[in-house]
């Protein structure tokens, strides 16, 4: 209420239309591979024997089945989208939407895949994959798990109106033809855990 020369008067704000939108998203994926960290071999001598009997913890994995972190998939579009301007908005682009206005329903991601299904993949690798630096630090055999395909259906809200379905559509293949998910994928240089999108639903 607000009072002008004796009388009052009511100051009304009219609150802009707001609706939270839910997406479905199937995507279909090529090779994947996962490179969790695992304990530590308890002796030094044992270490292949460590790598062979424990290569598949480095996978993520509920009831027997392989799924993915929907926050990889949710980065991954948040990457893609840094490539892609908004129209009328100078140099921003949908990477802030994306990173503020999507949020994942679920935490994982099932991609119908047993991980008794997972084969083994041994690389040789840097010992310290947090040295960046050329030619610093040695390297050591690691073996990964690797699945050549899977499906993968994913929930997330939307709550940022610039990000219509074309949009959404155009970045989530963005982020699976360019950036990926997993060990080795492209955005790193690699190939592994490319995906297309199937379908998408918005409710």
């Amino acid at each position: 209420m607000v009072k002008r020369n004796g009388a009052s008067a009511v100051s009304e704000i009219e609150a802009p239309e707001f609706t939270v939108r839910t997406v479905c998203a199937t995507v279909r994926g090529t090779q994947l591979s996962w490179s969790r960290e695992i304990d530590a071999c308890p002796k030094k001598g044992d270490y292949q024997q460590h790598e062979e009997q424990n290569w598949r913890s480095r996978l993520h994995i509920q009831n027997e089945e392989i799924v993915i972190p929907v926050m990889a998939l949710k980065i991954a579009m948040q990457e893609a989208a840094k490539g892609m301007g908004i129209p009328g908005k100078g140099k921003a682009t949908y990477a802030q939407p994306f990173k503020a206005g999507v949020t994942p329903l679920a935490e994982f991601v099932g991609t119908g895949v047993k991980a008794a299904d997972a084969t083994p993949e041994w690389r040789f690798v840097p010992s310290n994959p947090s040295n960046n630096k050329p030619g610093q630090g040695g390297r050591v055999h690691k073996c990964f798990p690797l699945i050549q395909s899977w499906t993968a259906t994913v929930e997330f809200h939307v709550f940022d109106d610039q990000i219509t379905e074309g949009v959404f559509h155009q970045i989530l293949t963005r982020a699976g033809m360019m950036i990926g998910v997993g060990r080795f994928r492209p955005a790193n240089g690699g190939f592994y855990g490319r995906f297309s999108v199937e379908n998408i639903e918005w409710k």
